[in-house]
């Protein structure tokens, strides 16, 4: 087999969804009153005209010539042509149910700034009021931040020697800022993640099994993209982007992943910083359930590597996989006869 015949056999398909429409067969230069083209070659075609089937064959190679002749209209007509098969095939997945992904492109990632941060910061904030209510805590407007240490609190609840029952004394949420503006303003986001190394993890309000133990990200809103400072503590929002495992199943020594919902895909900025918040369940639903009171100076917490650690390969991530809506320009451009004038314009 020839280089020009397997070319045509490994691209068959798409030669033959390029011939279903007439702009097709007039690039390709394919009889326009040929109907339901069976196969192309290098120097034939096998077609139905009239009922019948009929193969033309030419005494040289036309249809490679034709391709190489006018080889950045084929290229412009492949694209279209290879997101319109795309399409055909997600609709008819999507109708029998089967998922499929949109789009299937480019994943791109990542981090916040470690100290000394030029766009983007992550860190931790705190309420400290000893022998206050769980809902006090929550409510608070914060009284300490970190954003230089090497781990983050993504969630830390502290009951302190001195507190009474019910009573605790610490609650802290982290802060996790990303600068995404190199996302392609143009382009469609699929789907995205938020993934934190664990660190290590205490389990001294014997919580670990409950479902308020997830890591809940949220948006956040400190007051500089550089910096985390107290009153950022009650800047996290009220909406949850998604949840990590339960606490006695987040990972320690690898990295615990967040899918991101539709909220959380819609926080992520194409043109500047996207700031997130993770807390714990407990805090995000300002209760205590799951939590069994102890006396004594106990804690329960996650805590996280931040983008302080040395090296990328513990920092927290954001991932994103996005895809470009495609755009076809008008097809007139690489065909100067002008009797397909602006067939092809305009956006899928």
């Amino acid at each position: 087999m020839s280089k020009a015949s397997a070319w045509f056999y490994w691209n068959q398909q798409l030669l033959l969804e390029m011939s279903r429409s007439y702009y097709g067969r007039e690039l390709l230069c394919i009889n326009t009153g040929l109907t339901d083209i069976l196969q192309i070659r290098p120097n034939s075609v096998v077609a139905v005209r009239d009922g019948k089937l009929v193969t033309e064959i030419r005494t040289h190679a036309k249809y490679s010539k034709v391709i190489r002749h006018r080889g950045q209209e084929f290229l412009d007509f492949k694209g279209y042509t290879e997101n319109q098969m795309y399409r055909k095939a997600a609709l008819g997945n999507f109708a029998m149910g089967v998922p499929v992904p949109v789009g299937g492109g480019t994943v791109s990632t990542f981090f916040p700034n470690p100290h000394v941060e030029v766009t983007s910061v992550d860190g931790q904030t705190e309420e400290l009021a000893q022998g206050s209510s769980f809902a006090a805590l929550v409510g608070g407007s914060g009284t300490g931040a970190s954003d230089s240490a090497t781990t983050i609190d993504a969630g830390l609840i502290l009951i302190d020697a001195a507190d009474n029952t019910d009573e605790y004394t610490i609650l802290r949420h982290g802060i996790l800022l990303f600068d995404s503006s190199a996302l392609p303003d143009g382009d469609n986001i699929d789907s995205a993640k938020l993934s934190i190394w664990g660190f290590a993890k205490s389990n001294g309000i014997s919580g670990e099994d409950s479902d308020n133990s997830r890591i809940v990200a949220v948006s956040s809103a400190p007051a500089t993209n550089t910096a985390v400072v107290s009153g950022d503590y009650d800047s996290l929002g009220s909406t949850s982007f998604g949840e990590s495992d339960i606490q006695s199943s987040f990972s320690t020594g690898a990295y615990e992943d967040i899918p991101l919902n539709a909220s959380g895909i819609a926080n992520i900025s194409k043109t500047g910083v996207s700031k997130f918040g993770i807390m714990y369940k407990w805090d995000f639903g300002n209760t205590a359930t799951g939590l069994t009171w102890t006396s004594g100076e106990v804690t329960q917490f996650i805590r996280i590597r931040s983008a302080d650690q040395t090296d990328t390969n513990q920092d927290p991530i954001l991932e994103v996989t996005h895809s470009s809506g495609f755009q076809l320009e008008n097809i007139e451009r690489h065909y100067p006869r002008g009797n397909m004038r602006g067939v092809m314009r305009g956006a899928l």
